[in-house]
């Protein structure tokens, strides 16, 4: 899901570009997501580091 070009859309021509960038950004912050889906919804949680000082 989180991979470049991944759609769920039947025009293929939009391109899937969504998820992958924000897992690029979180990764690229130390963070990570978590992902809980059912068969009625999907709900991604994402965590940073907290800085100190």
């Amino acid at each position: 899901m989180c991979e470049l070009g991944f759609t769920t859309k039947q025009n293929k021509a939009d391109h899937g570009v969504g998820m992958y960038l924000v897992r690029s950004i979180v990764e690229q912050g130390n963070g990570h997501m978590e992902l809980d889906s059912d068969e009625q919804e999907t709900a991604f949680t994402i965590y940073f580091p907290k800085e100190l000082g």
